[in-house]
């Protein structure tokens, strides 16, 4: 390629979670469900063109070195153990500080306030897709008191697990 003041070099950077692309290419089946997801669209039309295995390489590259992609991978795969921010901080060798600075600074939201939200968001899906109890869902998030996963699940979605997914089924109901 070649670039000059008369014909300038024009390119668009688009940084894109790692993880987004490695979930979007798991299921590379054209759906109208990633429309409102704009960046996993991107990521899935990107999938279908030729940089498929470039952009998958580049992700996978990514997640090496970035200690804040690795802690958000550990976080997903390991969602039901204790998480603290002292482990998580060890398992990219930086201390508490640093770590809790860089991962507030890249993903604008604390270790904590982001594993609880991954852990919450879980359960929604958890729950409405399947047919496991309000505790079995708490535990399997990482709450070792259903009550206090309640509250919680109340706080974010405003409603209980239970009145979440009920509203949701007489939703869906109605648009039937």
């Amino acid at each position: 390629m070649e670039a000059s003041p008369a014909r300038p070099f024009l390119s668009l950077v688009l940084q894109i979670d790692p993880d987004l692309v490695r979930r979007v290419s798991a299921d590379v089946v054209d759906r109208r469900v990633l429309a409102p997801i704009y960046p996993a669209e991107m990521v899935y039309r990107v999938l279908q063109a030729e940089q498929f295995s470039r952009l998958l390489d580049l992700a996978a590259t990514e997640v090496a070195r970035n200690p804040v992609s690795e802690v958000i991978s550990h976080v997903r795969d390991n969602m039901s153990e204790l998480l603290t921010v002292s482990d998580l901080a060890e398992r990219v060798s930086m201390s508490p500080s640093a770590f809790s600075h860089l991962f507030r600074e890249v993903t604008g939201k604390s270790p904590y306030q982001f594993v609880k939200e991954m852990r919450l968001n879980r359960a929604r899906e958890l729950h409405v897709e399947g047919d496991l109890t309000v505790t079995q869902v708490s535990r399997a998030v990482g709450y070792g008191s259903t009550s206090h996963f309640i509250n919680e699940f109340r706080s974010r979605f405003g409603a209980t697990p239970r009145a979440y997914s009920y509203r949701r089924s007489m939703r869906e109901e109605l648009s039937s």
